[in-house]
Order: structure tokens, then sequence, then C-alpha cells
């Protein structure tokens, strides 16, 4: 192959390659220079093909072109992490726009359907921690052993500054019969009375995340118990 240079505002005659159709394909390589004009055979394009301008040279002749950079930067390919020569999409002007990765306000969520085909979908609860609503935040359960034998009341939870105790699963059982109430150290009653009818009477409550009863703010849990006997039980709480 010739390599032939072409000056601008002249003509130069070089080789061709008939590539079918009719259609000539020259056999040249372009230097230098700007604003010029090659086809594949003199005068016009070929009628039905596109002018193409690749760096000021125009091609009037149908051909490939494949493009591996936009001015100097190389267009980046495959995955990994953004950079310069990485292509943007456009999010239609309808479409809501997503700001940033991860967790964000629903004004700034993308809507998900459920196929039409799918019946469920699978949740598993978080049992590390619960959540405390819209807000995000979360609280980590908390187990405590209930132990108390003195008539009135017994501290079972120690308070925590500025927090409530919020109980969400407790159990209590008896020696002897006895009623008893959970209360807040400040002697708030959190429930009514629960009453055994002797040993191994007793009375709890089951997994609620809502809670069951919490005490005041800065206030700690107690159980009070209108007759001096062993109780015993456990009890799961989280501190809000």
């Amino acid at each position: 192959m010739t390599n032939i240079l072409v000056n601008p505002g002249t003509t130069t005659a070089v080789a061709t390659l008939d590539i079918g159709g009719g259609v000539e394909s020259p056999r040249v390589n372009l230097i230098n220079g700007t604003g010029l004009s090659l086809y594949g055979t003199a005068g016009s394009p070929p009628a039905g093909s596109t002018v193409i301008s690749v760096q000021g040279v125009s091609l009037g002749f149908p051909q490939p072109i494949s493009i591996t950079q936009i001015g100097t930067t190389a267009i980046a390919a495959g995955s990994g992490a953004m950079s310069g020569g990485t292509q943007r999409v456009a999010l239609a002007t309808d479409s809501p726009g997503v700001t940033t990765l991860g967790q964000s306000a629903m004004s700034g969520s993308l809507p998900i359907t459920i196929a039409s085909n799918q019946q469920t979908i699978s949740v598993v609860t978080d049992t590390s921690v619960l959540s405390l609503g819209a807000t995000g935040s979360t609280a980590t359960p908390k187990f405590k052993a209930l132990t108390a034998t003195a008539l009135g009341t017994t501290t079972v939870v120690a308070s925590v500054s500025a927090k409530k105790i919020r109980v969400v699963q407790w159990i209590a059982t008896t020696v002897a019969a006895t009623n008893f109430k959970w209360q807040s150290h400040e002697g708030t009653d959190l429930t009514g009375l629960f009453y055994s009818a002797g040993l191994g009477g007793g009375a709890g409550g089951a997994f609620n995340p809502v809670g069951h009863f919490e005490t005041a703010s800065g206030s700690a849990l107690d159980i009070n118990l209108s007759v001096a006997t062993a109780v015993g039980g456990s009890l799961v709480y989280i501190e809000v």
C-alpha cells in the first residue's frame, strides 16, 4: 500500500479496488491534510451512500467504523470503576432519578413491580436488630433472667439514661399463689395484675415487635409481688 499526501484544494488520482456492486474503494492512507473529500469514484459519492467526516476527511463510500476513543480519551469497556472514558446514559425526563447508591428516602427511590407470574416474595426477619420505624433507626434486643422473691418491688432491668426499657417478650412463673404486675421504677403501673394459683403458675407474653409495655425514659423496670415467694422467668427488651 502506498502512502499519498493529499493537500486541500488539490486533486490526486489513486488506485481503486472494486469491492462489489460497482463501488470502488480507494487503496490509500491519508497521512495529512484537513477538509478533504475522498470518494470511491470521481465526482459525487455513490448513490445511497452517506458522507461521514472522520478527523477532517469525508468518506463517501459505505464502510464500517469502529470508535475506540472520543477526542484523545479511550472509551472504557467492560465492568469496573467509572473513569473519564466511561460513557454516560441519560434517563428519560419522566423517569425517577437515582442519585446515590444505598438506602435513600422514599422520594428518591425507584418503584419495584412484582412480576405478573410471581405469586410470593420471600422475606427473612433480621433477628439481630429490631427496626424502630420509618426513621431507619434500629435497636439491639437484650436478654435478661427474671428472679424475684421479696414482697413489693424488685428491679429486674436497671435504668439507662434517656432510654425507655421496652419489653418485647417475657415469661414469669411462681412457686406459691400470688399476683404480680410490672412497674416503671418511679411507681407507674405498666400492666394490670397477673394471678398465679400456685406452683408453676404464672403468665407471659410472646414476641411482640412493638412491645408489651415500656418504662418512662431513664427509669428502671420493676416487678411488684403481692406475696413474698420465688418468681422466675426471662424477658427480652430493647432500649428506645
